[in-house]
């Protein structure tokens, strides 16, 4: 988010815009980067995660194929999220201290309310409208079954 609202801040998307870059251009570019990034990084995860047996005793291949795709839908959902969200701030001091609580309350009221004592399981539904929750639901679904 920080990197958006700095190119938006010093005015690096106009300039590319008048050396004849198209804003499909420009995201497209943003996403290749981070897309490839999320790969590595998931990836990692799941190598030091299937490493140890205690994470996947039975079915390792197939339980780590699935946390794989289920983070990679997760950094995915984080990536348009903050593409989406790099639209409300203008400086990027205030959008580098409230971006990383923006993307984490959600996952944070979902985690409260999957807990075994909390009374509404319903709210759960509403919430899967922030982009990081379904992908959030899927891995802890796939690394549980």
């Amino acid at each position: 988010i920080t990197q958006l609202v700095e190119d938006k801040e010093k005015k690096v998307r106009d300039t590319l815009k008048i050396m004849g870059l198209s804003q499909l251009g420009y995201s497209l570019s943003f996403l290749l980067l981070q897309g490839f990034l999320a790969i590595i990084c998931a990836a990692i995860m799941v190598t030091g995660i299937a490493w140890d047996d205690t994470y996947f005793p039975q079915d390792k291949e197939v339980k780590a194929v699935k946390a794989f795709i289920a983070l990679i839908l997760l950094f995915t959902a984080n990536i348009t999220f903050s593409m989406s969200i790099s639209t409300l701030f203008t400086s990027a001091k205030v959008a580098s201290d409230l971006a990383p609580i923006s993307v984490m309350i959600p996952v944070v009221l979902l985690l409260l309310i999957l807990q075994k004592d909390f009374p509404a399981k319903g709210l759960v539904y509403p919430l899967c409208v922030f982009p990081p929750v379904p992908p959030v639901l899927l891995l802890i679904r796939f690394v549980s079954v």
